[in-house]
């Protein structure tokens, strides 16, 4: 098994929107992602703080996840 974690930090008080665009445009796509094992969103408000935690089958399933889910540059799904 392979895990990926990534950490963001929003702007204060933003970690309700991006959990709920997350939920938005990220949740509905991982069904898609062959190979993948496992998807979690952690937040912490106190610290305008959100970590994803991805699972993998192996290293050569593992994709970078924006690409995946067509946040592509420009498209500001993942601006918070």
């Amino acid at each position: 098994m392979s895990i990926r974690t990534t950490k963001a930090r929003t702007q204060p008080g933003q970690v309700d929107e991006f959990v709920r665009r997350w939920r938005e445009l990220v949740a509905p796509r991982v069904p898609e992602m062959s190979g993948r094992r496992g998807v979690y969103l952690c937040a912490d408000r106190d610290a305008n703080t959100v970590v994803t935690i991805h699972l993998w089958d192996t290293p050569r399933t593992r994709r970078p996840t924006r690409s995946t889910i067509g946040c592509g540059s420009g498209t500001g799904c993942a601006t918070f």
